[in-house]
């Protein structure tokens, strides 16, 4: 199995275990990534299809200003590109309910569980085709197509994980 781990940090571990061969991307070179890249530059310098696992940990709070969708989408359709059919991408991000969402200066903007319904091709299927209108229609700039498998607010934290699988 072979794992991504974007931001990495200084520690260069996944939540869980790591299975087979882990490839570490961070714009610090001091943090010692395997691979020294800005996340907003695409595409990323990474294979398509060679990843069966992404794990991104408060980092895309860093990347985009809040209601930049073009880069929101960006970000994901390049997650889609690198992942096998599939493929799994845990997020992690800060509550937006907690203090510590708007009170990094580094937060580019404030990241809500509901967002990701739109890397969803079903809920457009739903909410857009069956014309109730419950939220905007990017498919024309959005091609990917992700499933929900998880949104959890972890308690003993001020974080909230999602769990999405690549649909194809």
């Amino acid at each position: 199995m072979k794992q991504l781990l974007l931001g990495a940090g200084v520690n260069h571990k996944v939540r869980g275990e790591v299975h087979g061969e882990l490839t570490t991307l961070d714009y610090n070179p001091d943090r010692r990534p395997d691979i020294v890249w800005d996340l907003t530059q695409y595409p990323w310098p990474l294979e398509t299809g060679a990843f069966d696992e992404i794990h991104c940990y408060h980092v895309i709070e860093h990347l985009w200003q809040q209601g930049d969708y073009k880069a929101f989408f960006q970000f994901f359709s390049e997650c889609a590109r690198v992942l096998v059919p599939q493929g799994t991408v845990l997020v992690i991000f800060p509550n937006p309910n907690h203090y510590w969402a708007i009170g990094d200066p580094s937060h580019k903007c404030i990241i809500h569980p509901i967002q990701f319904q739109f890397l969803c091709q079903e809920f457009y299927r739903i909410e857009c085709d069956q014309n109730r209108g419950m939220g905007s229609d990017f498919r024309s700039i959005y091609k990917d197509d992700f499933k929900i498998e998880k949104i959890e607010q972890q308690p003993q934290y001020f974080e909230i994980e999602v769990l999405l699988r690549k649909v194809g």
